[in-house]
């Protein structure tokens, strides 16, 4: 099976809109996500009933704030994980990402919604590569 490191084009094409705008404190970033059934995140996860993978959710975290800042990021850590409800295919989701400088770091918050409700949210701290 296929690590969701050898689909970047598939989170890519997921992106319906992106937005940032800097704030006092950082970056406030929003982006729109639908993934079709047929898309390779799905696969083998689960047969019969796909749901969108938490790997994938947080590494909709790393896209939006590597866009957002022009060059690539690492997870460092990660802190108040929480999966509220599962995402099937079609459903549209809301990515909100408030990026904070931290010294050689980025922290970025983040809720992802469904339909106004929670379906994940937490803080990463993220390395510039």
């Amino acid at each position: 099976m296929k690590s969701i490191i050898d689909f970047p084009e598939a989170l890519s094409r997921a992106m319906v809109d992106f937005s940032a705008e800097e704030t006092d404190t950082g970056l406030t970033v929003i982006g729109m996500f639908i993934f079709s059934p047929d898309s390779e995140v799905f696969i083998g996860h689960f047969p019969g009933e796909p749901i969108l993978p938490a790997v994938v959710q947080l590494t909709l975290v790393r896209l939006l704030t590597s866009r957002a800042l022009g060059k690539g990021v690492l997870p460092a850590g990660v802190s108040r994980i929480k999966f509220s409800q599962v995402v099937k295919p079609d459903e549209p989701l809301q990515l909100i990402v408030k990026l904070t400088r931290q010294a050689i770091s980025w922290s970025a918050a983040f809720n992802l919604n469904h339909q106004a409700k929670a379906v994940a949210s937490g803080t990463i701290k993220f390395d510039e590569v």
